[in-house]
């Protein structure tokens, strides 16, 4: 690799031996001269994510344009979806996610990720609202151009939550 020296990467610079080579992943591996140490770089595909529009590469989650309600929140047993009657969320491009009342707003996050080759949605929102019970690492169940539905699977109890917000 070709860093300049003073660069963030420049101990990158090194003759990579190629391990592993697919369509989801290059593995290199570097073996030291000094210490006779063994050094492994990997590259993977990440699924692309956007709030809105259409995605280049291998599109994951496209998440509504817009603003959206949550049309059905099952936690477990409880349906919990009039708890959430009259927010409206926004998904920005940059991580932001805005959940909306007439007289209230309050901001949280949310990132797309793959794991284990599942696409995923981490949101997270203040403890001090109501919201934070949606703080969970969601699992992609289906999407369309005006909804999307994820599921979480409890570790402890292995209930299963449904949250869908539609346009």
């Amino acid at each position: 690799m070709g860093f300049p020296v003073a660069h963030r990467f420049a101990e990158l610079n090194e003759d990579w031996e190629i391990v592993e080579q697919t369509s989801d992943v290059i593995r290199l591996k570097h073996i030291s001269g000094g210490n006779g140490g063994t050094d492994i770089l990997e590259f993977g595909r990440q699924a692309v994510f956007s709030s809105g529009g259409s995605t280049s590469g291998s599109a994951a989650i496209v998440l509504p344009s817009g603003s959206c309600k949550i049309s059905l929140f099952q936690d477990k047993d409880k349906n919990k979806t009039s708890n959430y009657t009259g927010y409206q969320f926004v998904f920005n491009a940059n991580g932001i996610v805005s959940a909306s009342t007439p007289t209230s707003s309050v901001a949280g996050t949310w990132k797309g990720r793959l794991d284990s080759g599942k696409s995923k949605i981490l949101l997270s929102f203040p403890i001090a609202t109501k919201l934070q019970e949606l703080n969970e690492d969601w699992e992609l169940v289906s999407q369309s151009a005006t909804s999307i539905q994820l599921k979480n699977v409890s570790g402890g109890n292995g209930g299963t939550s449904t949250l869908t917000f539609t346009k």
